[in-house]
């Protein structure tokens, strides 16, 4: 983008759902690189996943304990961080 995104912007590319969730979500994006790393409540990097040239992808966290997580989108050198709630 050549330019920082704020948060409120970044947000515009992304969006999750269902949320809270089984443990499949769903990211729509429409940037076409987009780095996302999922942090448990102890601050503990649980998933890293960089997305390219996708519209939709799915985050299976079925495996992971029930909880609060934390979902960092970074696009470009823009971050916005998601809270993901895993029933």
């Amino acid at each position: 983008f050549g330019t920082k995104l704020d948060e409120a912007q970044v947000s515009n590319f992304i969006s999750i759902y269902p949320n809270p969730s089984n443990g499949v979500f769903t990211i729509s994006t429409t940037t076409d690189n987009l780095e996302i790393t999922i942090i448990n409540t102890l601050g503990q990097t649980v998933k890293t996943e960089t997305i390219k040239n996708a519209s939709q992808t799915t985050i299976d966290m079925s495996k992971m304990s029930k909880g609060v997580y934390h979902l960092q989108a970074k696009i470009s050198d823009s971050t916005r961080v998601f809270k993901l709630i895993l029933e």
